[in-house]
């Protein structure tokens, strides 16, 4: 299993004592007030009983579904949405990015690679993985805030744009304490120079600290939002009944008035 958390890792099934080594050790799942753009978090195994998970980048010309490898692997939150229907607070629904070490690349191969395997993805620059050539050096590469880093040479597919519950995802981190999903997070320049090469409007993009204040009040106005948009469908269809029914009954109140002129005149 390919290691991607951030930080230090469980330990080893050899060094727990006897009666902890069946216990299986499970991120923390993503609380929704931590969600932002450009967040870095974790999509476990497929479970059985939850839907498939589809692209709906808009470009496809049909729904593909996000296979098995896409599965137990991190994703970047590149928009956040409220479910449409629902006035659930967190009941949101996120736009991601599939995130991959190609097993195990290196960033030196993966550019001499990448033309000639038609590989559509952009790399998470790491420290300890730095280009070799001076043209490798001017690739296009993303940057997590706070010089943080992720445990390998990772990059971000550029195919596809899956739609997936929030409910869904998981922390990044094992750790309770690192869980907050913002902790680990493009920059703002990185967030915009990806969204740019998938052909997608920018989010809004808050600063990670009104994130951390200010995620509930943020969910409550994405609902408040949802309710409002219902409210107006429902109006407009008032509004369009109420101007059919008017248009029925003046059509009908002028052939009758035709027909009636007619008779009388004769």
């Amino acid at each position: 299993m390919v290691q991607w958390w951030v930080g230090r890792a469980p330990a080893s099934r050899s060094s727990l004592p006897l009666l902890q080594q069946h216990t299986i050790v499970e991120r923390p799942r993503v609380q929704p007030v931590d969600l932002c753009t450009g967040c870095i978090v974790w999509l476990p195994k497929k479970e059985p009983d939850r839907d498939e998970i589809y692209c709906n980048c808009g470009w496809c010309e049909y729904p593909f579904e996000l296979n098995e490898d896409g599965y137990n692997h991190p994703v970047v939150v590149l928009r956040i949405k409220q479910r449409k229907g629902s006035s659930i607070p967190g009941d949101v629904l996120c736009d991601v990015a599939c995130i991959t070490t190609f097993s195990d690349t290196p960033l030196s191969i993966f550019l001499q690679s990448r033309n000639r395997r038609n590989r559509k993805a952009t790399p998470i620059f790491h420290p300890d993985f730095t280009a070799n050539e001076e043209g490798e050096a001017y690739t296009v590469q993303l940057y997590l805030e706070n010089d943080r880093k992720l445990h390998k040479q990772s990059y971000v597919r550029l195919s596809h744009v899956y739609q997936v519950p929030a409910c869904f995802l998981q922390s990044l981190s094992f750790q309770s304490r690192k869980s907050a999903a913002y902790l680990t997070r493009l920059d703002y320049e990185s967030y915009a120079i990806l969204m740019n090469q998938l052909r997608l409007p920018r989010d809004v993009a808050l600063g990670t600290r009104e994130v951390a204040e200010n995620g509930r009040s943020r969910l409550m106005e994405l609902a408040s939002m949802e309710i409002g948009l219902e409210v107006e469908v429902e109006e407009d269809s008032f509004v369009s009944s109420l101007l059919a029914w008017v248009a029925k009954w003046f059509i009908g109140f002028a052939f009758g008035s035709i027909v009636l002129w007619v008779l009388l005149g004769e």
